[in-house]
Formats: structure tokens, sequence, C-alpha cells
């Protein structure tokens, strides 16, 4: 597929993220965009955070990014927990009209691993078409307690891209974006 195609205009493409911790996204954002975003204690559901210009091979874009903070919930999610996380996502905003999601956990943590490959995919097969690119993001610590082959074994059932990463490392975060980018361009493409 060609990405070198020339645009009138700048693509605008929307993602959204989902997934714990919450701090380590917000990093991740500014360690791509060099603004903070809001403190935690003051994001709510769907709140946009901010809009940011990247160049990806030779086309501008401008990716508006924005955070989803889910309730937390247990594992095995229970048929009344996991109802109202179902009917919570299609009034919610942030979801509306997203290219592109990213689904980040904690690789030191067993239940932010298992609500970001059991619950979220659930969710994003159910409330987004097929083609949507979804980016799964595992934030490393000196002591992962998630195997790099396992999350990666679980990536590739789900056909979700997977990346490891510091919130701060500006190389990968970048390739994470530019790979996300390239995945939501493709399907641009298809459709016009």
């Amino acid at each position: 597929m060609n990405l070198h195609m020339s645009y009138t205009y700048e693509p605008v493409f929307k993602i959204t993220f989902v997934g714990t911790p919450l701090h380590q996204i917000q990093q991740m954002i500014h360690t791509l965009t060099g603004h903070k975003s809001l403190p935690s204690e003051k994001l709510e559901v769907g709140v946009d955070i901010l809009s940011h210009r990247i160049q990806v091979d030779d086309v501008f874009v401008k990716l508006l990014l924005v955070s989803t903070i889910l309730p937390s919930f247990d594992f095995p999610l229970n048929p009344v927990s996991y109802q109202g996380v179902s009917n919570s996502l299609p009034s919610t905003p942030s979801y509306r009209g997203a290219n592109g999601i990213i689904v980040s956990f904690d690789k030191c943590d067993l239940h932010s691993y298992t609500t970001a490959v059991v619950g979220l995919p659930k969710e994003i097969k159910i409330h987004f078409p097929f083609h949507i690119p979804t980016v799964l993001v595992g934030f490393i610590t000196a002591s992962d307690a998630i195997p790099t082959h396992q999350v990666q074994s679980v990536a590739d059932n789900l056909h979700f891209s997977y990346f490891e990463t510091t919130p701060s490392d500006k190389r990968v975060i970048t390739d994470i974006f530019a790979h996300l980018t390239r995945q939501m361009l493709v399907i641009k493409s298809q459709q016009e």
C-alpha cells in the first residue's frame, strides 16, 4: 500500500487510550508531545487530552489523543460488572469516531495485564469494527511478572501490535505512534 499519497488536507486521526496505570499513560503522552496532561484526579471518562501533529514518512497527520478511564474491576468479570462496562462504552464520547486504540498495562501487575488482554479486547471487538488498529503496550519495570513471549502470543492471537517500553522512552513511544498512524493511513487509503 502506497502511503506516499498526496493529501489536500491534513488527515486527523483520533486515538483513544484504555488501560492502566493512568500515570504511565500520561507520561507516554507527555513524552510524545512535550505537553503535560491533566493530573489523574482531574480526569474523567473520555476527557480529550490534546492534539498533536506528527510526520510519518512524508505525510503530516494530526492526532487527537483521548484518555479513557474505565472503572476498575475484578477478574474474572462477573456478569453484573461486565454488563456495566459493556453498557458504558457505546455512550462514552471518547470512543466515538476513534481511528486507533492503545491498550496499556503494567508488566509487573497481573491484574493490569488481565484487564488489558481479557476484558478490554472483548469490549473493543463488541464496540469497534474489526479493522480498527490496536496497539498493546506493556510498561516495563525492573521486576516484570509477565514474560514477553506470553504477551506477544496473546497480542498475535488478538491481531494487536505489541510494544514494550517505559513511558519516558521517546524512541519507542515515537515508534508506537508512527506504527499506529501508518496502520490508520492504510485503512484511510483503502476507504477512499
